[in-house]
């Protein structure tokens, strides 16, 4: 990937173009290759100026300048004080600790663009626009000329990501460091000193992070020993059978960034079809008051059991339901999920199957989407020996063990009918054309049926919760259809806004919009340190799941997980994460010796703490494990 990277880089620096962002967000896949995209913070080398975009977390010591009194912190603030505040936020001073306290910023700058008029050998009198930097003269300190350097550094940055799993620096989502102790240290850059094993990375990252004057360019870089092995021709049959493995797993590799791209036609169609049937489920609850997504889950019961839905009947659980929107569950103010608690009747199957069949179809193909869109794979059920995900495997269960209505008709066939009406639209093979989903009316009326016992369920809750507020969830209306959406203004606003289309937003599109607060931040094995009263304390490993919105979810293995798309079996603290840091609530911070054996705090806003370790993971020590959770979740989580 870097190598191809550098390669895209070269051919800029060779037309006299500085990048100025070069960040894993503007790396994509095309045609094969992983080129550079996103120009907009390029510039013509050594006659424009470098700054005017950027993400500090990529720039060099050079764009980074300490202020040197009050008032050229105030001269700096005038400057900006006309622009929007995310502007003003992105290039705000960050402050450093301790006695040498200062303020740090990017050497930035506004543009403006000027007219001139040339003449062309070829076309004749043309008008050549240029922009250039607005009123510099008022800034504190001097821009700087772009330079491929510039771009060497960022590449170096990258390149250390890649290699060892986080960042050089702590940055948030857009890549930008936020504090003024780490913007310090790319100012004051001593050198590159960081603990790697890997010889070749070392030394070559050495030769990159250093001042201007003595990086590499990027054509002596890509045809560096790290990135060019020595040949087969020297090499022992050892060395040779390593390289000709080596080259028939690329052959792999490259067949499945094929499959990846392909993946994405299929992501796109998946949305489409994820629409279609959310229209077709609107159409028929034209007149249906009540939430459309819901799932059972039992309070005591493996997850085998779990999935015969024959065992349900006498069982205590509880009814929750899931937002249409941000696919998610509704907590409580202990995050524990929201919804009816109830002993199953031996009708439920006939009173609850449709729309609970309804709702698993909805659900297998957002879920699907989600992982796709992020790169998971869909779980696998070792317990069924299916290659799908629970919501088939319950379906499967739900159409078996149909009844009969009260005249005696045999409801499986209607059952079954959903299914492959609805169902078969929901796979991951599917067709170029999307056909509309055609129902005959006795399953229509079967799933009308379903869902005013739904509705019944919130009627019967010993408060009469006839407005489903139980649930989490509220009542919102586009184009007079009444739906539920995550009692949230972002989510309310959003789908008064857009309607069924909000099944149709990207990952990046939920970002941009501010409603992606379910998104996983990380997820891996971790040791988790617990006490219990009378007892010793201990390290025992977990499946941790950290979202957006600080929920922290943990698991005895990560199969337990895989087993739990809804995240509603997991264990969870009654308080969200604030922070990780190597640091309690109360600013007690750990021992040197701990910090090196990846040990970190998990911070939450109630006030309590819980120590985590990390686990080695192939070439990552249990220290770089470690501080790739505290880096992740650092900027990426929402303000408490």
């Amino acid at each position: 990937i870097m190598k191809q990277v550098g390669e895209s880089l070269a051919h800029l620096h060779d037309k006299g173009l500085f990048h100025g962002d070069v960040k894993l967000l503007n790396v994509v896949r095309t045609s094969g290759r992983y080129v550079l995209i996103d120009l907009d913070a390029s510039a013509k080398e050594g006659s424009e100026c470098a700054g005017a975009k950027f993400s500090s977390g990529v720039l060099p010591p050079e764009m980074i300048y300490a202020f040197e009194s009050s008032a050229e912190r105030q001269n700096f603030e005038k400057y900006w004080e006309n622009e929007s505040d995310e502007e003003k936020k992105k290039r705000s001073p960050k402050y450093s600790t301790g006695q040498n306290e200062k303020g740090y910023v990017v050497r930035s700058f506004l543009t403006h663009e000027v007219e001139e008029e040339v003449d062309d050998v070829q076309l004749g009198e043309l008008t050549k626009t240029t922009v250039v930097p607005r009123n510099e003269d008022h800034l504190p300190y001097e821009l700087v000329k772009a330079k491929p350097s510039m771009d060497v550094w960022s590449f170096g940055v990258l390149l250390y990501t890649l290699c060892t799993g986080e960042p050089l620096f702590p940055v948030n989502r857009d890549d930008d460091i936020t504090d003024g102790d780490n913007l310090r240290k790319v100012c004051d850059w001593p050198g590159f000193v960081e603990s790697i094993d890997d010889h070749e990375l070392k030394s070559l990252l050495k030769e990159i992070l250093v001042k201007p004057e003595e990086r590499p360019s990027m054509n002596k870089i890509i045809n560096s020993g790290f990135f060019n092995p020595q040949g087969l021709r020297n090499q022992s049959d050892t060395q040779k059978e390593f390289q000709q493995g080596l080259q028939a797993i690329m052959v792999k590799v490259d067949s499945i960034d094929k499959k990846f791209d392909d993946a994405l036609v299929v992501l796109s169609k998946m949305q489409s079809q994820l629409k279609i049937v959310s229209m077709t489920v609107r159409k028929i609850l034209l007149k249906s008051d009540a939430p459309k997504l819901l799932c059972f889950v039992p309070k005591k019961s493996s997850w085998k059991d779990w999935l015969n839905v024959n065992t349900w009947v006498g069982t205590k659980g509880k009814i929750i339901f899931i937002c249409p929107v941000s696919f998610s569950v509704p907590r409580d103010g202990e995050n524990e999920p929201m919804g009816y608690t109830m002993t199953m009747p031996h009708d439920w199957v006939k009173k609850y199957g449709p729309a609970l069949q309804i709702s698993l179809e909805v659900l297998k193909i957002a879920f699907a989407v989600a992982r796709l869109a992020t790169g998971v794979p869909l779980p696998n059920l070792s317990s069924t020996g299916k290659s799908t995900n629970l919501f088939s495997v319950m379906n499967d269960s739900l159409v078996s063990c149909m009844g009969k209505d009260d005249k005696g008709k045999n409801l499986a066939p209607n059952l079954s009918e959903l299914k492959k009406c609805v169902g078969d639209k929901l796979t991951v093979t599917v067709p170029d054309e999307v056909p509309s989903i055609i129902l005959k009316d006795d399953t229509q009326r079967l799933i009308e049926a379903s869902y005013k016992e739904v509705g019944q369920i919130a009627a019967s809750d010993p408060h009469n919760d006839r407005e489903f507020f139980n649930t989490g969830l509220v009542k919102v209306e586009k184009d007079g259809v009444p739906e539920y959406v995550l009692d949230d203004p972002e989510i309310i606003d959003l789908y008064q806004e857009k309607g069924q289309d909000c099944t149709q937003l990207t990952l990046s599109e939920r970002n941009e919009l501010g409603c992606d607060f379910d998104a996983i931040v990380k997820e891996g094995l971790l040791q988790k340190k617990s006490t219990q009263i009378g007892m010793t304390s201990r390290w025992t490993t977990r499946y941790v799941v950290l979202r957006k919105s600080g929920l922290l979810t943990y698991y005895t293995s990560k199969e337990e997980r895989d087993e739990d798309p809804l995240g509603a079996r997991g264990t969870v603290k009654p308080q969200n994460v604030k922070d990780f840091r190597y640091s309690d609530c109360e600013g007690v911070g750990l021992n040197q010796t701990e910090i090196d054996d990846g040990v970190f705090y998990v911070n939450y806003v109630g006030g309590s703490s819980q120590k985590f370790g990390g686990i080695k993971e192939g070439n990552l020590t249990h220290k770089l494990v470690a501080n790739a959770w505290v880096n992740k979740a650092r900027g990426l989580l929402l303000e408490p």
